[in-house]
């Protein structure tokens, strides 16, 4: 990727144009200038930086002189609700993905209910992990105390 200053705008290009009239005109070819020619037109770089998109968030483009290209701010994200919300709706999530690991072999306890023929011992074990690691996600969440570490946590029960 490819920006440019114009004015106070910064114009960004996925794809550089073929043609450009800037301090010279050119009808073709533009895209394959090398990039010494493109930056004696103002065209620099734009380096992508790397971030946490689930707790970061991209701001400004702005030029660095010092690494010659232009750069993203990177700035963390703000939720407006509060940690206990945060933490709420993640223990949400995870029980809802404990009851939906935990239902298709929900009929092995339906029929051993019935007293019709008990649960195979190894259906009681996928069924006991899947219990102990959402209690052990429960609790982990309960124990941050930052809004971003509930938000970045992940849920895996399988």
């Amino acid at each position: 990727m490819k920006a440019i200053k114009i004015g106070k705008k910064i114009q960004v290009y996925s794809t550089l144009p073929s043609s450009y009239s800037g301090k010279k005109h050119y009808i073709g070819g533009f895209q394959h200038l090398s990039d010494s020619e493109l930056e004696n037109e103002g065209f620099f770089d734009v380096e992508n930086p790397d971030y946490d998109s689930s707790i970061q968030e991209l701001g400004a483009l702005s030029f660095d002189a010092d690494k010659n290209k232009y750069v993203y701010a990177v700035k963390d994200k703000t939720w407006a609700d509060s940690l206990a919300e945060l933490k709420a709706q993640k223990v949400a999530k995870i029980k809802a993905q404990a009851i939906m690991h935990l239902s298709s072999t929900d009929w092995y306890v339906t029929r051993q209910a019935e007293g019709i023929k008990d649960v195979p011992s190894d259906i009681l074990a996928v069924r006991k992990s899947i219990r102990d690691k959402a209690d052990a996600a429960e609790t982990a969440v309960g124990k941050y105390t930052k809004k971003s570490d509930v938000v970045k946590y992940q849920i895996s029960l399988i």
